[in-house]
């Protein structure tokens, strides 16, 4: 629609700022990536820099100084407990990739 309006197509991003980090999970998370399984051969792989961008909820909220705080939520996105959310971010995962902390602000995607 926006392309048909002569808009621009980015999503709208807004600055958030993050009231807890988020919760460690998925399969490119490293957490639990030394686990070796019985038979299983793995390569030698060199990979260097962010290596994927997983998609983490938040709950989005105005704060009475007119900043916005982002909540994350613990799930998958489209599971319930994230039905909830109004927002999204783009988490990079993969080696050298840094996680957003508590206080860090974050550019989130509204849904």
């Amino acid at each position: 629609m926006n392309r048909f309006l002569g808009l621009a197509t980015e999503p709208f991003k807004v600055a958030a700022r993050l009231t807890e980090p988020f919760p460690i999970s998925g399969p490119m998370s490293g957490h639990g990536g030394a686990r070796k399984y019985a038979g299983e051969e793995r390569p030698s792989e060199v990979l260097t820099g962010k290596q994927f961008f997983g998609v983490r909820m938040l709950n989005v909220e105005a704060r009475p100084d007119g900043s916005l705080a982002g909540t994350p939520v613990t799930g998958r996105p489209g599971s319930p407990a994230t039905l909830s959310a109004n927002a999204l971010f783009m988490l990079e995962s993969g080696q050298g990739a840094s996680r957003p902390a508590a206080g860090d602000v974050v550019w989130v995607e509204l849904r």
